[in-house]
């Protein structure tokens, strides 16, 4: 999801910004000089520790409520995919996907973030794999896609499987599994081996489209901005949800065709 503009919707008007109308949570937009990087930011999520992260076009943005801090990747290019995995052990790691780079910061104890790459494990001839697109995580592995090349960290081993029949458009992790569409279908690519010859199979009954479609609980059926599955079959629900806990739950449902927002509104 691209950003064109930074803003917040705080719980709370603060200290000399004007009161919203009734109904509308107060906004607040940040400029490039006060953020510190250009106009594409492609991401926002609320941390474990209380601060928003962003995926900004010169690095990764980082804000507590007061000030911004940009923490640049080994070679300066943009943050396009992120993903907050949260440790029991040590504290949250930000994984982060740009231009021929993938990995992940984490805080150290005198409070500085340090990046550690993975993809910089791949042979040097093997490091050209273009923008990460998407980043999951499914049974304690990382995964990062890209148009050609999907790759799996698990902890100790870093494996690779390039595309087959046609590029990687999306990737989805789905009740433990990770999903990736090729052609429009969807493959379970969770277990990694396959060969050109012997690809993953296409999900039955599933293909890929704009939303999410999914028989049963609306509250199953939540989906990323463009990132989500769709029933061959009619009579799915439809789900959007954006959720950054304390600022924003924007829902939207719909059954069949038709579509209507449910709520926007601050959490």
């Amino acid at each position: 999801m691209l950003l064109a503009t930074l803003w917040l919707l705080p719980t709370a008007a603060p200290a000399g910004m004007a009161e919203a109308p009734p109904g509308e949570p107060p906004v607040r937009t940040f400029s490039m000089a006060e953020y510190n990087s250009n106009v594409q930011n492609w991401g926002a999520a609320l941390g474990p520790d209380g601060l928003i992260y962003v995926g900004g076009g010169m690095g990764l943005l980082e804000y507590d409520g007061v000030r911004w801090t940009r923490h640049d990747t080994p070679n300066n290019s943009r943050v396009r995919v992120m993903h907050i995995q949260q440790r029991t052990d040590e504290p949250a790691r930000i994984w982060i996907g740009s231009s021929n780079q993938f990995g992940y910061f984490q805080r150290e104890p005198d409070g500085a973030m340090v990046y550690h790459s993975i993809s910089d494990r791949l042979p040097e001839a093997e490091r050209e794999f273009g923008d990460i697109r998407g980043i999951a995580e499914a049974g304690g592995a990382i995964y990062f896609q890209s148009i050609p090349m999907l790759f799996r960290w698990d902890g100790h081993e870093l494996q690779q499987q390039p595309n087959w029949g046609g590029i990687f458009r999306r990737m989805v992790a789905i009740d433990g599994r990770v999903l990736i569409v090729v052609r429009q279908r969807l493959h379970d690519v969770t277990a990694f081996g396959w060969t050109d010859e012997n690809p993953p199979p296409p999900l039955d009954r599933w293909r890929w489209g704009a939303w999410a479609w999914r028989d049963g609980d609306p509250d199953a059926a939540v989906a990323q901005w463009t990132r989500a599955v769709e029933l061959d079959e009619g009579g799915g629900v439809f789900a959007h949800a954006v959720d950054v806990p304390g600022l924003l739950r924007l829902r939207t449902l719909a059954v069949g065709s038709e579509r209507r927002r449910l709520a926007a509104r601050v959490a």
